[in-house]
């Protein structure tokens, strides 16, 4: 994986506007930046969007949403690399809202354009770049990223740990699964053979049972025989009852529509004693309608004439209304008059009072003007004072930097001294560091001298640290005086733009500025024509006029109220509704007699016809005598037959169950041979997860794995150590080593290392130089793990770990990346240190703002 862009918004410490990455062109570059800047959350993106892990993935209190900046809803993470010839795109998305995301990987195909692939979802993203990348963030760790306290996460460790860390790295855990696998297996599988010499147990038990159920099938198959032949008995006997009940049956369903055809004539002739009386009482209502026609008539007649008046009345009130309606508008015309005026006067007062008050402000703004052309007459002054703190700022500041990088000089010269005097502690012939004769006392006076020299470079060092403090205090005096001369500077800056600004404020109120005396006379004019209402005069007369044609239309309305309630009156009786039913009552009276008669006639016919049928019931009734019993006897001979046929089925039931269990033992026998060729198979199961378990433990597999690739870490630890010691230092990894008693072999991971003074242990060697080792020794475990998952290393990430390393070893590390470089496509060292800042050809310096941090390349 190559990296190419990173685009971040809002991920982590970076702000809404997006921060780019372009790694276009970049070979070897530094990542600076203070602690807390943002360095490391640009390795955090590119992990979060491969593989959606970050350094805080896996702890308790750490969730996704934490990516997201605080102040802001949502993020997003945008990369493209290069992987196997081909470039791809990853999105990552994160709302803090929805708890939602969105993860999707897009390919660029020839023409430039970005085609989605992979699958609908973010599972099947995630999937999709494992096998695109051919690893999982735990190898990337391990290889490709070495993060801050990592690089010495193996060596550090005590000989009989490193091996377990070592089986970590190269993930043989796996084995220890399996290894458990296969116990558990071996366990599973045991469990298995005893619950099959269970169920063969059982299943023998039930093929010795054969001849039993063979004599209980003979004894049910004749019981069954006998009970056939009683049920065939009693079945004839209920088939003879069943054909004399059927006649019998005919018989009483031929009584029964008798019955039904007489009750249907009395229901007819119950019909038409009902029409009968409903037919009485019409003609008496008509009657009683007819004795009232004439007082109705006479009251119909008066509503008539009512009616007649009320409308010529509504003929003249209409048109008088029409005043009414000219009256009503010509008043509201007036009233519309006067409010208009009211808010021509107020808007005119309104309009007086905001030209006061420009007159007002622009007096006052003259004020301000001449108060701040005061104030700026000392603005040069000020400018002098503040370049000349400036100067001496910058004085101090130097002398300050100067005794800052004395004392750095004097602490490695001192640690130099330090690591001599380990050495010269010793027995030694020959000087580590110059190779003359140290014997006879002279290795005494060379310690001596160098504990002389260390002493005096201690009092030159607390020389240094005292004038450095007090040019640390003349500093801070000094930028205090600084910042108050350039915040005095700030403030007149702001005068001047507030002086500019008050100018042109007066200028347009004057050209805006209107005539307060035309507007005061307007006033005047429409307060006289509202206190002594002198408009509308038109509409003032033509009201007067209107006035008495009212009182007319007044008198006409009561006349028609008094027609309006008499005709109310009349109407409430339902003249028009009566009359007309006293006519229909007439004619309905002749019609209602006619019928009653007809009806009458009917109701003589159907009685004589309901007397003749209940004769004949009577003689069919009589042939019926003996039914009852007849029914009784069927039902106790169904019950009968009810009985044999429930034996029958009984007796069918146990041959079945009985046939069905000799099946049963059948199959037994079958199974029977199965389950031993079974348990045969499993004893053979057995004995193989038995091995399994022994090949999979440490002592098996996971041992010949690392004694394979120790040689190989061995060799490229080698390879890089030459280059960064001038092929002085070499290292040699043993697993094993004698026990102190003798006896056979300790399991161990011994590092030891050879330089100009022979083969010693890793733990011996001095700060510099182990970094130098773990370095080493860290590059070839992740070029390692690299090729076991199936990808090239071509791209490396160096998270901080400098900090031991003095000058010069700092300076053999970068002649060691560099001689590494051509082996990959880019290398990225994040480092918070000064000297290596520009150290390399490409510098990435990220700084953080108030809107976020920003990433920045200095070339």
């Amino acid at each position: 994986m190559i990296p190419l862009k990173l685009t971040l918004r809002n991920f982590m410490s970076y702000g809404e506007e997006p921060a780019i990455l372009d790694f276009t062109g970049i070979h070897v570059a530094s990542l600076s930046g203070d602690n807390g800047n943002g360095k490391s959350a640009i390795l955090d993106a590119m992990t979060y969007a491969l593989w959606g892990a970050t350094r805080a993935s896996g702890s308790s209190a750490s969730n996704e949403d934490d990516l997201i900046r605080l102040s802001a809803e949502d993020m997003e993470v945008v990369f493209d690399f290069e992987q196997d010839g081909a470039v791809y795109r990853v999105i990552r998305k994160r709302s803090r809202k929805t708890r939602a995301g969105e993860w999707t990987l897009l390919m660029k195909e020839n023409d430039g354009r970005w085609r989605p692939i992979g699958g609908g979802n973010m599972r099947e993203t995630s999937r999709l770049l494992a096998r695109l990348l051919h690893m999982e963030y735990d190898t990337f760790q391990n290889s490709a990223y070495i993060q801050q306290g990592h690089a010495d996460e193996f060596t550090r460790q005590k000989p009989n740990e490193r091996k377990r860390i070592l089986a970590e790295i190269l993930d043989l855990s796996r084995y220890d699964r399996l290894e458990q696998m296969s116990r558990e297996r071996r366990s599973e599988t045991d469990l298995l053979l005893k619950d099959l010499d269970g169920e063969l147990r059982v299943l023998k038990e039930t093929v010795s049972t054969r001849f039993e159920v063979e004599t209980r099938l003979a004894q049910h198959e004749k019981a069954q025989g006998l009970c056939e032949a009683i049920r065939l008995d009693r079945q004839k006997e209920l088939q003879a009852l069943h054909e004399r009940l059927a006649s019998q049956n005919e018989i009483a369903n031929m009584l029964e529509q008798m019955r039904n055809g007489r009750l249907r004539d009395e229901n007819r002739l119950n019909e038409l004693n009902g029409v009968i009386r409903s037919l009485q009482e019409q003609i008496k209502q008509a009657k009683d309608r007819i004795t009232l026609k004439q007082d109705v008539q006479k009251k119909y007649i008066r509503l008539q004439e009512i009616r007649k008046q009320s409308e010529n009345l509504r003929t003249v009130i209409y048109q008088l209304n029409n005043v009414r309606t000219e009256h009503a508008t010509l008043t509201v015309q007036l009233e519309g008059l006067r409010k208009q005026l009211e808010s021509d006067f107020r808007s005119d007062n309104d309009e007086l009072q905001r030209a006061e008050a420009r007159q007002q402000l622009i007096n006052e703004n003259y004020i301000a003007v001449e108060l701040i052309n005061a104030r700026l007459k000392d603005a040069e002054t000020l400018s002098a004072q503040e370049e000349t703190a400036r100067k001496e700022l910058e004085e101090v500041q130097l002398k300050y930097s100067e005794l800052f990088a004395q004392n750095d000089t004097l602490n490695r010269d001192i640690a130099e001294i330090e690591e001599v005097l380990q050495v010269l502690a010793l027995p030694k012939s020959l000087c580590p560091v110059c190779q003359s004769d140290l014997s006879g006392g002279r290795q005494e006076a060379v310690i001596q001298r160098q504990q002389a020299r260390k002493a005096e470079l201690h009092l030159i060092r607390t020389r240094v640290r005292e004038e450095g403090a007090t040019a640390k205090q003349d500093r801070t005096i000094r930028q205090k005086n600084l910042d108050v001369l350039q915040k005095q500077l700030q403030i007149l800056a702001g005068e001047r733009s507030r002086l500019d600004t008050l100018l042109k404020q007066i200028e347009q109120d004057k050209r805006e500025m209107k005539d307060i005396s035309a507007i005061r006379e307007r006033l005047s004019k429409k307060l006289n024509d509202l206190k002594h209402e002198s408009f509308g005069q038109v509409e003032r007369t033509r009201i007067a006029n209107l006035e008495q044609q009212l009182k007319d239309l007044n008198e006409l309305e009561k006349q028609q109220k008094i027609l309006a309630l008499e005709e109310k009156t009349l109407s409430e009786q339902n003249l028009e509704r009566r009359m007309t039913l006293i006519e229909q009552a007439e004619l309905n009276l002749e019609i209602y007699e006619k019928e009653l008669a007809e009806k009458q006639l009917r109701v003589n016919s159907q009685q004589a016809t309901i007397k003749k049928a209940l004769e004949g019931e009577g003689k069919v009734e009589a042939s019926l005598s003996d039914f009852e019993d007849l029914k009784q006897n069927t039902i106790v001979k169904q019950r009968l037959v009810n009985e044999s046929v429930a034996e029958c089925d009984r007796e069918m039931t146990d041959t079945a169950r009985c046939r069905q269990q000799l099946e049963h033992c059948d199959q037994c026998s079958k199974l029977v041979e199965q389950k031993e060729e079974a348990h045969k198979q499993l004893s053979n199961d057995m004995v193989a997860w038995k091995e399994l378990s022994v090949a999979f433990s440490k002592q098996g597999v996971q041992a010949l794995i690392i004694d394979n690739v120790l040689p190989e870490i061995q060799d490229e630890a080698n390879r890089l150590l030459a280059r960064m010691t001038d092929n002085a230092m070499q290292v040699a990894l043993t697993t094993s080593r004698p026990s102190r008693s003798g006896k056979g072999q300790i399991e161990t991971l011994d590092i030891s290392i050879t330089d100009d003074a022979g083969p010693r242990p890793y733990e011996m060697f001095s700060g510099g130089e182990a970094f130098r080792i773990n370095f080493a020794l860290r590059i070839a475990l992740s070029r390692l793990l690299a090729h076991r998952a199936g990808a090239s290393l071509s791209t490396l990430f160096l998270d901080e770990g400098f900090g031991t390393q003095d000058a010069k070893g700092r300076e053999r590390l970068v002649e060691a990346i560099e001689a590494v470089k051509e082996e990959f496509s880019l290398i990225l060292v994040i480092s918070h240190i000064e000297e290596l800042k520009d150290a390399f050809p490409t510098r990435i310096e990220v700084i953080k703002t108030a809107a976020g941090s920003q990433i920045n390349m200095m070339e």
